[in-house]
């Protein structure tokens, strides 16, 4: 029973971290045919947005299951060597998309220079 609100809370944010690495790359994809079918400006905005807010949203999360189980020791549980290798690659990926994004934003012309 010692430790486990923090696996939890380490299970938890790592697949919500991982959920929302998945919307963010929903996000793209919804740019990509929409740049495809030539919307407006505002309305890839609107999924450029979401993409770099999911990554975020997974950058955040995938910190605090690393972080959770960093701290499992204190909570008599043991550190999970997977959480951590997983948070890192998640935080990876999160961050490829968020750079994606933001590029396709600045040369879009979503933002001036």
């Amino acid at each position: 029973m010692k430790g486990d609100v923090v696996n939890l809370t380490r299970v938890i944010a790592v697949r919500l971290a991982l959920a929302a690495f998945i919307l963010s790359l929903v996000a793209l994809s919804i740019y990509w045919a929409g740049n495809l079918q030539e919307l407006s400006d505002p309305a890839l905005f609107v999924s450029m947005d979401w993409a770099a807010g999911a990554s975020i949203a997974g950058i955040v999360l995938a910190v605090l299951a690393a972080a959770s189980a960093l701290l499992a020791p204190l909570f008599s549980s043991r550190i999970s060597f997977w959480t951590l290798l997983g948070s890192v690659f998640i935080i990876a990926a999160n961050m490829a998309v968020l750079v994606l994004a933001s590029t396709l934003r600045v040369v879009t012309g979503g933002i001036p220079l």
